[in-house]
């Protein structure tokens, strides 16, 4: 009896420690698995989503957020802001973008620190990517570092289209999450796209 228990003891232990808890995303409905839930895109203003959730066409998941609007000229964003619990943790931002017959740089993506601009990728504008042309799914990583978020609790990140009626920006798998590789240092970390 007592080997018995030893064997379930040991068991159950290798299991636990086998297992790993996922990395916890601070954003919610990255994947757009739920529609536009979560996302800011003026709708206090009344305006309508600027393109469409495409479940036959994604980066990971089920379905993709597709910025085109062919009556529009004009330029819009997706947004989110994120809730940061632990400020004293390094987080790795993701996403991934897929373009179709957009002009040059007219899909970029910015990171807000609440209080403290934009993340930069090391250029002059505070852009992390910017984007155009044709190009399949491209996933990009950004290490945040606590010392870059400066204590805040909130930032927001902003995916923009600046000629709704000129191609598509495909926006999936976007995601905050701690981090346990040490992130770049806080003057600019770099963009790796894989």
């Amino acid at each position: 009896m007592g080997l018995g228990l030893v064997a379930i003891l040991c068991t159950g232990m290798v299991r636990i420690v086998g297992e790993s808890a996922p990395p916890t995303n601070l954003v919610t409905n990255g994947g757009f698995e739920n529609g536009v839930g979560g996302w800011l895109y003026e709708q206090w203003l009344g305006k309508p989503a600027p393109g469409f959730i495409d479940t036959q066409d994604q980066y990971e998941g089920r379905a993709s957020f597709k910025m085109t609007e062919p009556g529009n000229a004009g330029g819009r964003y997706m947004a989110q802001a994120i809730k940061i619990a632990d400020t004293s943790q390094d987080y790795l931002l993701s996403f991934a973008l897929k373009t179709v017959n957009m002009p040059e740089g007219d899909g970029y993506v910015r990171f807000g620190i609440e209080g403290h601009g934009w993340l930069s990728a090391g250029n002059d504008g505070g852009d992390l990517v910017r984007v155009g042309g044709t190009q399949e799914w491209k996933r990009y990583e950004f290490p945040v570092s606590a010392a870059q978020l400066h204590g805040t609790k909130k930032a927001t990140i902003f995916f923009y289209h600046d000629h709704l009626n000129q191609g598509v920006l495909g926006i999936d798998a976007v995601k905050f999450e701690p981090n346990s590789v040490p992130a770049a240092p806080a003057t600019a970390p770099d963009a790796k796209g894989k």
